[in-house]
């Protein structure tokens, strides 16, 4: 894990803010992403695209023209008191990345 995160700091994420959002599902979609990938495929990708609107349209209020975002999402499923609690967690650039920056390190 260590490894995968120097990975990500050194060669993917580009020199800019970011900042983590995490969702926490409700109970009623807990069982349902837990039992049904394609479910918890489409909560995901909602989930990023929703920030990813967000942080473009901060990025073009800030004046940088043509924004792109990027993410790395980790899904967590943890137990507590008998009931699967699942959260997804991203990291993303805060307020998108000019389109001159590297993706690419």
């Amino acid at each position: 894990m260590a490894n995968t995160a120097a990975f990500l700091v050194d060669r993917v994420v580009p020199d800019v803010p970011v900042r983590q959002y995490v969702l926490t599902l409700p109970y009623e979609l807990r069982k349902l992403v837990a039992f049904k990938a394609d479910v918890l495929t489409a909560v995901a990708r909602i989930f990023v695209e929703s920030v990813f609107a967000s942080n473009r349209a901060r990025a073009k209020r800030n004046g940088v023209e043509a924004p792109k975002c990027g993410a790395s999402a980790a899904v967590r499923a943890s137990t507590c008191t008998s009931t699967i609690i699942w959260s997804l967690s991203t990291a993303c650039s805060r307020g998108g990345c000019p389109a001159g920056a590297s993706l690419t390190g």
